[in-house]
């Protein structure tokens, strides 16, 4: 307990450079696993010769709340300027990668990602309203009674990956993804997502 939520991201995060597909975090916050992965694009672009300001497609970050994803937009193009990129690319790919919304209910059509990282939070599908609980029913086969909305992020997040993507994840187990008491049709459902992408890795971090 006590480690602060970017602690130890280098063994975490791949590097990708704006020519890939990159990396998606369905839950931003106030930035804990973007600022990490915008610092490795930058370096990545400085290693290769890559542009930055060719690469809002490198980094795409989903927050319900608007302030959340404001603040993150902000650390973002901090970082950015830091780095030497001018205000307009700073503000343009900041905007692009950071996104107010629902990730389990926004449309990804035709896109995909190299990685999936972080760490969504644990509420109860009955917690949430009934026309979002129900909404999250009809689209994802992992939460088709009792079930925690974590493992609708693990099976949008799954089905984004490329052949070869990872999803590096705090979760050590599908129980403790999903949550307790779970029902049993929930449970198969998850597994049988997890288990369609064997290369996607559930790794905790060192102790």
């Amino acid at each position: 307990m006590g480690r602060r939520p970017d602690a130890g991201l280098g063994w975490l995060l791949p590097r990708h450079g704006p020519g890939d597909q990159g990396g998606v975090e369905p839950s931003c916050g106030c930035g804990a696993f973007v600022l990490p992965m915008v610092e490795r694009l930058i370096d990545s672009c400085r290693q290769h010769g890559g542009a930055l300001a060719d690469a809002e497609q490198a980094i795409r970050g989903f927050d319900l709340l608007e302030h959340n994803a404001e603040f993150t937009r902000k650390a973002v193009a901090a970082k950015l300027l830091e780095s030497g990129e001018t205000v307009e690319v700073a503000e343009f790919l900041s905007g692009k990668w950071i996104t107010t919304g629902d990730f389990l209910l926004t449309p990804h059509r035709g896109r995909s990602a190299d990685f999936v990282i972080g760490n969504p939070s644990y509420i109860r599908l009955e917690d949430v309203p009934n026309d979002i609980s129900d909404a999250y029913r009809a689209e994802y086969a992992s939460m088709p009674g009792r079930a925690d909305i974590h493992v609708g992020f693990y099976e949008k997040g799954l089905d984004l990956l490329r052949p070869e993507g990872k999803w590096p994840s705090f979760a050590p187990t599908v129980a403790c993804a999903i949550g307790t008491p779970v029902d049993a049709e929930a449970f198969e459902a998850i597994d049988l997502v997890l288990r369609s992408r064997p290369l996607a890795v559930r790794i905790t971090p060192p102790t």
